[in-house]
């Protein structure tokens, strides 16, 4: 994985952060963390004015070629599987990342736990109305809903198909919600994805903040400062000398997208 080779990877030991030049990922799981291309709302704000759900803006014409830059970063990292959120940003990056590394439509996976953080002003609600209940009850009711018609931006961008249903309404969360409870939601749907497709390569497609969740769950005194959109974390995990799975992570790379301190 010559991808992979290049550069020092992070881990905590015994309280510490332990750096080296190479990491045991040969026979390891590989899990990438990113967060969703750019979003037509911000390019163009007129969208947010006619549209019925403008918490949940579709990708630009940008974005797509931003995204299919980034996942061409990936391409012989081994990728088996793609999980998103199940916005729509997301599940179109999942798809040009299907494309890009040559993974069929069924490799998409979507899990209601990777959701955007439910405030309301991440959701960029603009005054729309959204019931304090679980977000299953008012988002979508499957991704074959999420991919049906009345979705004009994603047919003429050519970028989504119809990914297998997974969708599972036990797990979604509740509007409205604190930061603090989504990045526990966010660090716990990480593992259990990693966990479910083990010993799959995993790509994850999410949000800003679960981007930075996966920095923080590993190196828990760190600070990120920057997420870009398509930016991504390389984390992966082998057994280490007490048979104890043990999480490494990519240190930050130029082009990868995502910063971050470390507290001395």
């Amino acid at each position: 994985m010559q991808w992979l080779e290049a550069g020092m990877v992070m881990k905590v030991t015994g309280g510490a952060i332990h750096e080296s030049s190479s990491g045991t990922y040969q026979d390891a799981q590989i899990l990438v963390v990113m967060r969703h291309t750019q979003r037509e709302d911000e390019v163009e704000s007129s969208w947010v004015a006619r549209a019925s759900m403008p918490w949940d803006p579709p990708i630009s014409e940008q974005g797509i070629g931003l995204a299919r830059k980034r996942m061409q970063m990936l391409q012989g990292s081994g990728i088996a599987k793609v999980v998103t959120s199940p916005f729509k940003r997301c599940i179109q990056t999942a798809q040009i990342a299907c494309t890009v590394l040559n993974l069929p439509s069924t490799a998409v996976e979507a899990d209601w736990e990777l959701s955007e953080v439910l405030t309301e002003s991440l959701l960029n609600s603009h005054g729309a109305s959204i019931p304090q209940t679980s977000i299953s009850k008012w988002m979508w009711q499957s991704l074959r809903q999420a991919c049906g018609p009345g979705l004009e931006d994603e047919r003429r961008h050519g970028v989504l198909e119809k990914p297998h249903e997974t969708l599972n309404a036990s797990s979604a969360p509740v509007y409205p919600e604190s930061l603090e409870t989504a990045h526990a939601r966010y660090g716990a749907a990480l593992q259990k994805i990693a966990d479910r497709h083990h010993p799959a390569n995993v790509l994850v497609i999410t949000h800003g903040e679960a981007v930075r969740q996966s920095v923080t769950r590993i190196i828990p005194w760190a600070t990120v400062f920057r997420v870009e959109h398509c930016g991504f974390t390389v984390a992966w995990r082998s057994l280490d000398e007490d048979s104890e799975w043990d999480w490494q992570l990519k240190k930050q790379q130029e082009g990868n997208g995502v910063d971050w301190t470390v507290s001395s």
